[in-house]
């Protein structure tokens, strides 16, 4: 396959279902990837990085106040992609993704709604996932308690060598930022009937197997909108100019 032919492969995940329980009174009413960030909704600016990185379609995983979604982007074709909603009272990430993978290409683009980051990162991982034909997913280093995801530890080859993903008590030292690289047919090869959990469950299976995840480490600004006081924080700073051309 050549690499005009892999970027065609790829399509995007969002999981935006999430009642956002932690931003309290805020995330009763308004779906958490729709909280206003420099004149547009969170989500705007996740689509924008999606599409920047080639994927001409996403499919977004909705349930919780799911109409605010899907009228505010409808579509998607007045924003140059296809928008494709899968709704359901989806137990997890996990089940949510691998419920769509009718409506995935071989390749996904992974990312949580809640967090924004640089423009280039999910350009390297298309890049680095074309090249390997490997699941990529990308960390940071676990100095930070404001992230509660999946923490792992790495060999020498820049490989997953553990990863835990239930205690999240700081012992591993990288912590996963919610942007990943899948191939698709290691969901559908390795499922064993229990949906429960997040899509980094699909890592273990793999490492179960002798079949090891690599790691793209960024270095570069995030934000991680999970509680109020993250929003309120988050809406003081200037915006990014990168977000202000993606679209």
């Amino acid at each position: 396959m050549n690499k005009q032919e892999q970027t065609k492969s790829i399509c995007a995940f969002i999981a935006a279902g999430g009642r956002g329980s932690r931003l309290g009174a805020l995330g009763e009413h308004t779906q958490k990837c729709m909280l206003e960030l420099w004149g547009n909704p969170m989500l705007y600016y996740s689509i924008g990085l999606l599409k920047n990185a080639g994927c001409s379609k996403i499919v977004i995983a909705v349930n919780h106040l799911s109409g605010q979604i899907k009228n505010y982007f409808k579509d998607g074709k007045k924003i140059g992609v296809e928008i494709e909603y899968i709704e359901d009272s989806f137990q997890s990430t996990y089940d949510a993704l691998y419920h769509s993978l009718d409506h995935l290409a071989d390749r996904i683009l992974y990312i949580h709604a809640n967090i924004l980051f640089q423009n280039t990162l999910l350009k390297d991982l298309v890049t680095l996932g074309d090249k390997l034909n490997k699941n990529i997913i990308t960390v940071i280093p676990n100095n930070t308690i404001s992230l509660k995801h999946a923490q792992v530890s790495l060999d020498e080859n820049n490989c997953i060598s553990a990863i835990d993903l239930t205690e999240r008590n700081n012992k591993l030292p990288y912590t996963f930022l919610g942007a990943a690289y899948y191939k698709k047919q290691d969901f559908t090869t390795h499922f064993n009937g229990d949906a429960t959990g997040m899509v980094e469950k699909l890592i273990k299976q793999l490492l179960d197997t002798n079949i090891k995840t690599m790691v793209y480490q960024y270095h570069g600004n995030w934000y991680h909108i999970e509680t109020e006081t993250d929003y309120l924080e988050i809406k003081k700073q200037a915006p990014w100019e990168i977000y202000n051309e993606q679209i």
